[in-house]
Protein backbone atom coordinates (compact mmCIF):
# COMPACT_ATOMS: atom_id res chain seq x y z
CA UNK A 1 0.00 0.00 0.00
CA UNK A 2 1.30 3.37 -0.96
CA UNK A 3 2.00 6.37 1.91
CA UNK A 4 -1.12 8.57 2.41
CA UNK A 5 0.59 11.40 2.95
CA UNK A 6 -0.73 13.74 1.27
CA UNK A 7 -3.37 12.38 -0.43
CA UNK A 8 -6.50 13.47 2.14
CA UNK A 9 -8.69 16.10 0.29
CA UNK A 10 -11.03 18.73 1.59
CA UNK A 11 -14.41 18.50 -0.28
CA UNK A 12 -16.90 20.93 -0.12
CA UNK A 13 -20.12 21.81 -1.41
CA UNK A 14 -19.09 24.86 -3.45
CA UNK A 15 -15.57 25.27 -4.39
CA UNK A 16 -13.69 27.77 -2.05
CA UNK A 17 -16.67 26.99 0.50
CA UNK A 18 -16.13 27.94 4.30
CA UNK A 19 -16.44 24.34 6.02
CA UNK A 20 -15.26 21.04 4.29
CA UNK A 21 -18.40 18.69 4.13
CA UNK A 22 -15.94 15.51 4.35
CA UNK A 23 -12.53 14.61 4.03
CA UNK A 24 -11.30 11.79 1.58
CA UNK A 25 -9.23 9.33 0.02
CA UNK A 26 -9.20 7.74 -3.03
CA UNK A 27 -8.67 3.82 -2.76
CA UNK A 28 -9.83 2.24 0.54
CA UNK A 29 -7.16 2.83 2.82
CA UNK A 30 -5.97 1.51 6.35
CA UNK A 31 -8.73 3.32 8.38
CA UNK A 32 -5.91 4.17 11.20
CA UNK A 33 -3.87 5.60 8.99
CA UNK A 34 -6.33 7.57 7.63
CA UNK A 35 -6.60 8.96 11.56
CA UNK A 36 -3.21 9.55 11.75
CA UNK A 37 -2.57 11.81 9.08
CA UNK A 38 -5.98 13.68 9.72
CA UNK A 39 -4.30 14.66 12.52
CA UNK A 40 -0.98 15.67 10.69
CA UNK A 41 -2.32 17.31 7.97
CA UNK A 42 -5.79 18.89 9.32
CA UNK A 43 -4.93 18.67 13.16
CA UNK A 44 -8.40 16.87 13.09
CA UNK A 45 -8.87 14.41 15.58
CA UNK A 46 -11.39 11.50 14.94
CA UNK A 47 -12.41 8.06 15.92
CA UNK A 48 -11.29 4.78 13.65
CA UNK A 49 -15.02 3.89 13.92
CA UNK A 50 -16.22 6.84 12.00
CA UNK A 51 -14.36 6.40 8.95
CA UNK A 52 -15.74 4.98 6.24
CA UNK A 53 -14.56 2.41 3.13
CA UNK A 54 -17.72 3.44 0.22
CA UNK A 55 -17.54 3.45 -3.33
CA UNK A 56 -18.95 7.09 -5.64
CA UNK A 57 -19.51 8.07 -8.93
CA UNK A 58 -19.39 11.22 -10.22
CA UNK A 59 -21.85 12.48 -12.46
CA UNK A 60 -21.58 15.72 -14.27
CA UNK A 61 -24.50 19.00 -13.74
CA UNK A 62 -24.77 21.83 -15.22
CA UNK A 63 -25.55 25.05 -12.67
CA UNK A 64 -25.03 28.66 -13.42
CA UNK A 65 -21.67 28.28 -13.85
CA UNK A 66 -21.59 25.52 -16.26
CA UNK A 67 -20.95 22.53 -15.87
CA UNK A 68 -19.48 20.43 -12.75
CA UNK A 69 -18.63 17.35 -11.76
CA UNK A 70 -20.95 16.38 -8.50
CA UNK A 71 -19.39 12.95 -6.35
CA UNK A 72 -22.61 10.66 -5.80
CA UNK A 73 -22.55 7.60 -3.47
CA UNK A 74 -22.41 4.15 -5.27
CA UNK A 75 -23.84 0.90 -4.24
CA UNK A 76 -20.41 -0.86 -5.03
CA UNK A 77 -17.61 -1.03 -7.57
CA UNK A 78 -20.76 -1.00 -10.73
CA UNK A 79 -19.60 0.87 -13.87
CA UNK A 80 -18.00 4.48 -13.00
CA UNK A 81 -17.76 3.70 -9.40
CA UNK A 82 -14.34 4.19 -7.43
CA UNK A 83 -13.68 3.18 -4.18
CA UNK A 84 -12.69 5.78 -1.21
CA UNK A 85 -11.94 6.34 2.62
CA UNK A 86 -13.63 9.42 4.26
CA UNK A 87 -15.21 11.13 7.03
CA UNK A 88 -17.99 13.48 6.86
CA UNK A 89 -17.26 16.73 9.13
CA UNK A 90 -19.91 16.22 11.79
CA UNK A 91 -17.52 13.64 13.05
CA UNK A 92 -14.72 15.20 13.66
CA UNK A 93 -13.94 16.39 17.44
CA UNK A 94 -11.71 18.72 17.37
CA UNK A 95 -11.57 20.61 13.77
CA UNK A 96 -8.24 22.74 12.87
CA UNK A 97 -8.81 26.26 13.98
CA UNK A 98 -9.62 28.75 11.51
CA UNK A 99 -7.18 31.32 9.68
CA UNK A 100 -9.14 33.93 9.47
CA UNK A 101 -8.90 36.39 13.11
CA UNK A 102 -11.99 38.43 11.92
CA UNK A 103 -14.66 36.76 14.29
Amino acid sequence: MRPLEGRIEAIYEVEGGPVPLSYIAYGHVDKREFVLEMLCEFDAVILPEHVMHTYVRNVPWHGPDGWVSVMYPAKGSGRGAYPITSIEQGWILRPKESDDASI
